[in-house]
């Protein structure tokens, strides 16, 4: 009983995102191959929605990342 309650305990506390929808945008050449962002950098699809994310978050679109158990009492 113990370790159940540890495990929800654990669950409950993990930071989770919000559920916003957003778009990002991968520009390529002509071989599929991403190409550089104006820093000379290559981003990766995930790197990208998470930079998405993180602007959302920043200019009030969507609700900034929080422990799980609070999306519960929503």
């Amino acid at each position: 009983m113990t370790l159940a309650v540890l495990i929800l305990a654990w669950y409950a506390t993990r930071t989770v995102h919000s559920d916003c929808i957003g778009g990002i945008v991968r520009l390529t050449d002509g071989s599929g191959r991403t190409l550089p962002d104006a820093g000379g950098r290559v981003r990766s699809a995930e790197e990208l929605a998470d930079l998405a994310y993180r602007q959302a978050v920043e200019s009030g679109h969507c609700d900034p990342p929080r422990a799980r158990w609070k999306h519960w009492l929503d």
